[in-house]
């Protein structure tokens, strides 16, 4: 007799997708139901429910078979599940602190006599007599009063760094008594009195323009690469005004503040509402072409250093990994000898003296000439902001012996990253680890190989990559006792 229509078509299905289906035989009700609860958890983040649970065994009991109900829910849940994974594979964190970019204002007194300062500058010291009237970003027409000491936008840089920029572990870091808000508050936050929950609403929409992305672009069955060569994301207008600070915090770098530059910056910030509802924009200049991985306002928050940046990228898309060592610090200065300033300036890490340096050069060679390719923007401590910098670079993967070629800027690596015959196959292996939550075994050889042909011959379709390793072998067989 021939088989049902409702057994034919998901087997050829899984044929044509080239995976191992779930099977039928010797699968007893009882597995197949906790194989379906695996992938509730899996695409739901939750367990099957007890109408649910009777529903299935009902289903099972009446004769279909395993594998029709499982695929069945399988295509009835996968939903935004993709996207949820293709945000972990990228490696971007999601626990953003917006506190990390900017100074925490304290606040002395209310209505008109309220005077607001920076904890680390005496609020009674004799700046805070007569205190400066300024209009800070987060509310342009509604003027506060703010000590002298912790205003000071003459001095929005100094020796260390942008006054508002990130801490960086080995450098002395803000608060410093030298530095204050700077022009309309630019590297303050107002005390939580006078925002409640603004914070907060920053932190989601800086995840959000990951998310909402990293969803649109796998939703549409993009191209994987996209997620590191897209220049258009999802923006509310707090996200935009983290882009536009940067510009401003680099002419404030090069230029010395007066009443030009302040009439300047105000114009600026006057073209962008912080309640503007989230839309799509499209980024140019640095940006354009940058993707979700290297310059985005989360990256700010949780990178701080280059170097540290170029180790995530390989790692999370090359599945190249850089391990800490210890170095004995005499070791260190005799390689280096007068060049020490080049281990972390900006634009002098493709010069770096530990490129070339035996025993040094297998990490330093990838990690200081990628880090490279980001010097159109400074560091976050020096608040991300654009530099004018080439950003021309080299890649290398496994090695100093090991060059890939050459580019510029973010985009251009990314473009880079996405030829590499290591990356389709560090997006599988990453996705079966986290779907699976063990390493591939030597049995799960062929099931890999078979997974990065298909991501590859369907335009690297993750959505597609998804289903496939949730309809083959290793899960399906893997998952049940």
């Amino acid at each position: 007799m021939l088989p049902s229509l409702r057994v034919v078509v998901p087997l050829l299905l899984l044929a044509a997708l080239g995976v191992t289906p779930v099977r039928a035989e010797g699968v007893s009700p009882a597995k197949a139901a906790r194989l379906i609860e695996r992938l509730s958890f899996i695409l739901r983040d939750r367990r099957l429910t007890l109408a649910e649970l009777d529903a299935l065994r009902t289903e099972l009991g009446a004769g279909t078979d395993a594998k029709t109900a499982y695929l069945g829910r399988l295509d009835s849940w996968i939903g935004e599940a993709p996207s949820r994974f293709a945000v972990r594979n990228l490696g971007v964190p999601l626990d953003a602190n917006i506190d990390g970019s900017f100074l925490r204002l304290s606040v002395r007194g209310t209505g008109a006599d309220a005077v607001y300062y920076l904890p680390h500058v005496n609020a009674d010291a004799a700046s805070c007599a007569t205190p400066v009237t300024v209009r800070p970003w987060w509310s342009l027409e509604t003027p506060i009063r703010v000590c002298a000491a912790s205003y000071r936008p003459e001095v929005s840089f100094d020796s260390v760094g942008y006054c508002g920029g990130q801490p960086e572990p080995t450098v002395p870091t803000p608060p410093r008594a030298s530095c204050g808000c700077g022009p309309f508050m630019l590297a303050c936050f107002p005390p939580d009195r006078d925002a409640p929950g603004l914070g907060d609403h920053f932190n989601e929409d800086i995840v959000a323009e990951i998310r909402r992305t990293v969803s649109d672009l796998t939703q549409a069955h993009h191209s994987y690469d996209e997620l590191l060569t897209t220049s258009r994301t999802w923006q509310s207008g707090r996200v935009e005004f983290l882009y536009l600070r940067r510009e401003l915090i680099a002419m404030l770098r090069h230029q010395a503040f007066g009443p030009t530059l302040e009439q300047t910056i105000l114009d600026r910030l006057r073209t962008v509402h912080l309640d503007t509802p989230a839309r799509w924009v499209e980024r140019t200049g640095v940006y354009a072409g940058s993707g979700l991985v290297t310059t985005t306002p989360i990256i700010e928050l949780n990178a701080p250093t280059f170097r540290a940046l170029a180790r995530d990228v390989l790692r999370t898309t090359l599945c190249k990994t850089f391990f800490g060592v210890n170095v004995d610090s005499d070791v260190l200065l005799r390689a280096v000898g007068e060049q020490h300033a080049a281990l972390r300036a900006l634009g002098s890490l493709r010069d770096s003296p530990m490129i070339k340096q035996e025993g040094c050069k297998g990490c330093h060679a990838p990690l200081d000439q990628t880090a490279a390719f980001l010097e159109q923007l400074s560091s976050p401590l020096y608040g991300f902001s654009p530099t004018g910098l080439s950003g021309k670079s080299m890649l290398f993967v496994k090695g100093a012996d090991d060059l890939r070629g050459n580019e510029v800027g973010a985009a251009g690596l990314s473009r880079m990253i996405v030829r590499q015959p290591e990356f389709s196959r560090c997006v599988t292996s990453r996705l079966f680890r986290g779907v699976m939550q063990r390493a591939p075994l030597p049995t799960d050889h062929d099931e890999l190989l078979a997974l990065e042909q298909s991501f590859n011959a369907t335009g690297r379709d993750f959505g597609r990559l998804v289903r496939t390793l949730l309809a083959g072998r290793a899960f399906t067989e893997g998952a049940l006792p």
